[in-house]
């Protein structure tokens, strides 16, 4: 049973009486009536208008885009979701005109919203996840490192298979400002340097971007489209930049593996001691370590299993924030939940 509602913190959906209405609970909503009309549950996205008639404002695409955020998805999986987060879920569901379904169904209609009226960074940054990672790599075997600090730079997707690749993206409301020195500092670090891209950018990319840099273009349908493949960046490789992106225990297995120890100092002169057998390193030998000890931050059984079990529109998320096993569970839990009782109790 529904009800007609005046409520301020009622879940709003639209109805074919007009009216603004929210579902039964054990207590009758504030200034409650019960509605004439014939209601039935919507599906995921709304019968009233259609997919792909909705004119999103400019306003509703940013909210729709914040639910793909770490705070929303760590929420997610702390077993009651926080009011802020309800409120973005409702206002999601009601930009969608959307009751039907679970949670989870709700995330992947947002996320077809947001290809289509507002490509966010986040769009960019899953539809390569879903290419590289679950696409021609396997998350078992591929880490993905996101905001990867690389002097003062941070790259937006690094991909860690059997070499590096970092990608940095540039949607349609980015300029390209910064971007020659965000290509000198990944050319210091990693293999193969990629900038993604919309059509109507590469021109300015190509302009931008040295010969060694690959180009990618998202097209309207999704997919990408190969403008330059970029090539091996090796020979470009700085020990120091290397240095500084690993931590402590990763510099130290890797002197273990090359010199079969690590200095014997205090702990204050540890990494000084350490870049002097660590700049020792061919620079193939460079480039395969930091692969092999970066990877380890996202690979695992565990991880993959749990990446791979969510909505595609989540696995980035799901890749990059630490949640313990229990958290997982109780994540995975919400998303199934049905939308309307997860939003209103």
């Amino acid at each position: 049973m529904l009800y007609l509602t005046e409520h301020p913190h009622a879940y709003r959906m639209r109805c074919r009486c007009r009216y603004v209405c929210c579902p039964a609970t054990s207590a009758v909503p504030h200034r409650a009536i019960r509605c004439v009309a014939t209601h039935q549950n919507t599906p995921s996205l709304a019968t009233h208008r259609g997919e792909d008639s909705m004119n999103l404002t400019i306003e509703q695409a940013r909210q729709l885009a914040s639910i793909f955020s770490r705070p929303v998805f760590r929420s997610l999986g702390a077993g009651s979701l926080p009011a802020s987060v309800k409120r973005q879920l409702a206002y999601t569901a009601d930009v969608l005109e959307s009751s039907g379904g679970t949670v989870g169904d709700l995330f992947e209609a947002a996320f077809k919203q947001l290809l289509k009226r507002y490509r966010s960074e986040y769009v960019y940054k899953n539809l390569l996840t879903k290419k590289q990672i679950f696409g021609i790599h396997s998350p078992s075997t591929a880490a993905l490192l996101s905001e990867f600090w690389v002097d003062m730079s941070k790259a937006d997707s690094v991909v860690l298979n059997g070499t590096s690749t970092v990608y940095e993206i540039k949607t349609e409301f980015d300029n390209l400002s910064r971007l020659p020195q965000q290509l000198t500092d990944y050319s210091k670090v990693f293999d193969h340097i990629n900038v993604v891209t919309h059509e109507r950018g590469v021109a300015a990319v190509l302009a931008a971007a040295p010969a060694h840099v690959g180009i990618l273009a998202l097209s309207s349908r999704g997919s990408f489209k190969r403008v330059r493949t970029s090539t091996s960046n090796i020979s470009n490789l700085d020990h120091w930049t290397v240095f500084n992106c690993l931590r402590n225990q990763e510099v130290g297995n890797i002197l273990l593996r090359q010199f079969g120890a690590t200095p014997e100092t205090s702990a204050d002169m540890f990494r000084t001691q350490c870049f002097k057998r660590f700049k020792r390193l061919p620079k193939d030998v460079l480039s395969a370590e930091f692969v092999l000890e970066a990877r380890k931050r996202t690979t695992g059984r565990e991880t993959s299993q749990f990446a791979s079990a969510l909505p595609m529109s989540l696995r980035t998320l799901g890749l990059i924030e630490k949640l313990s096993a229990c958290r997982r569970t109780a994540l995975l839990d919400a998303l199934s939940r049905p939308l309307m009782p997860a939003i209103c109790k």
